[in-house]
């Protein structure tokens, strides 16, 4: 923990470097990462010499796209011996599972270095944020994390609350907690919230809550600002590579943690323009045991058209839009996302009553809860001429369904789009 400390030190002072320096940093940072996967990692010198590239021939930034792109397919194809460095005994390592949400999930392997990098970039959101280490925290997590031995000190305490209780255990919980810090997906947020609205629970006032792992929706932004007293800070981030951006107090957009992280917004194998979707492509630059090199993760963002006014010199992402796999196709190339769909059908649906499903190219179909969960018919009718604006000239559809179809990853479906992805 005092190593993590120590490396946070430095890690609070890069939010605020001049661009030029933060530029230097990821450049140097990315050198030493295509040389150490090319010279101890037989997936990437396989990769790079297929593609005839050398460590040499990544000096910059702008040399990034000399380097093929991997996916989490093709790492899950790969035997284990060929995306570990040499020397990395796997049973050494901290194991990182993905959801699965997009498929069967990916492991990650860690050294114990790269976890102090993992867990710094996690406490440099909160301490921005003005996290203090005697506040109680409460975290909702399918499974709990390590105690670190601060908090087995009493500092920093942390409650794990797992999403796979029910939701009135997990209420009873968090009241218990009485957490200043609390920490989790938005479905599992909103579930909690709703919850207690509904018993007229008051829970102790929060000062800091981080809504991590998917879609922040307006509506679920309110409903927890209103029952926590905390206005959420939406994060981004990824199982495999950690938090990659997050929200400061304006709220303006994202904030990329450049340090450890170099991102690309692309549509297809160019960079996406500004003010555009593009799909977020990750070079974690501090991986050394499995090394995580131009990974295409399928979600997408919108390229930045501006710094925030905040000071920090970070840069943005403008919003995160949710999955590439779920997106709506329209003629012409037109995207819709889901937080297209979110926003199109809010005060109409509750997120978790509704799905919109893509089969053809010319058609999209509501699928509803019964109420009384699902909307009533007005609401129903509201909701589907609403989609039919936004998908024009796609034919849309109303069913209803006994349940929503999920992938018992805890996130909450929005689109689910059966065509090829559009880039």
């Amino acid at each position: 923990m005092l190593l993590t400390y120590a490396l946070l030190g430095h890690m609070r002072r890069s939010v605020r470097l001049a661009p030029d320096r933060l530029r230097a940093l990821q450049e140097r940072r990315l050198r030493a990462l295509v040389r150490h996967a090319y010279e101890e990692v037989p997936y990437y010198r396989r990769l790079m010499d297929a593609a005839g590239v050398g460590p040499d021939d990544v000096r910059t930034a702008d040399d990034l796209p000399r380097l093929p792109f991997t996916t989490k397919d093709l790492l899950r194809r790969t035997p284990l011996a060929d995306l570990l460095a040499r020397g990395v005994t796997p049973g050494r390592c901290a194991v990182l599972e993905s959801s699965g949400s997009s498929g069967t999930p990916l492991r990650v392997y860690k050294r114990p270095r790269e976890e102090r990098f993992r867990r710094a970039v996690g406490l440099r959101i909160l301490l921005e944020h003005g996290f203090r280490w005697r506040n109680r925290s409460a975290q909702f997590q399918q499974r709990a994390g390590p105690a670190v031995w601060l908090q087995r000190l009493g500092l920093g305490r942390k409650h794990w609350i797992s999403t796979s209780l029910g939701v009135e255990t997990q209420v009873r919980l968090l009241a218990a907690a009485r957490a200043q810090v609390v920490i989790g997906p938005p479905t599992a947020l909103r579930a909690v919230a709703r919850a207690a609205d509904a018993a007229g629970l008051t829970l102790a006032p929060a000062r800091i809550v981080v809504a991590a792992g998917e879609l922040l929706d307006p509506a679920t932004r309110a409903l927890v600002r209103r029952v926590l007293a905390a206005d959420p800070v939406a994060v981004y981030g990824t199982t495999e590579m950690g938090y990659l951006a997050w929200q400061c107090e304006r709220r303006a957009g994202l904030h990329v943690s450049a340090d450890t992280h170099l991102i690309e917004l692309l549509r297809g194998e160019t960079p996406a323009p500004a003010g555009t979707l593009g799909e977020i492509v990750v070079t974690d630059l501090v991986a050394r045991a499995m090394p995580l090199v131009r990974y295409r993760t399928g979600d997408l963002a919108v390229a930045p058209l501006a710094q925030c006014p905040c000071g920090r010199s970070l840069p943005l992402l403008v919003a995160h839009g949710g999955r590439l796999a779920g997106t709506l196709q329209l003629p012409g190339g037109r995207l819709v996302t889901a937080a297209d769909v979110v926003g199109a059908l809010d005060g109409m649906c509750r997120l978790g009553t509704f799905v919109v499903v893509q089969d053809v190219l010319d058609a999209v179909r509501l699928e509803l809860l019964p109420a009384p969960d699902g909307p009533d018919e007005p609401a129903a009718a509201r909701a589907l001429a609403a989609l039919g604006q936004l998908v024009a000239p796609l034919r849309v559809a109303a069913t209803r369904a006994g349940t929503m179809p999920g992938a018992g990853t805890g996130k909450t479906p929005i689109v689910l789009s059966r065509l090829p992805a559009p880039f």
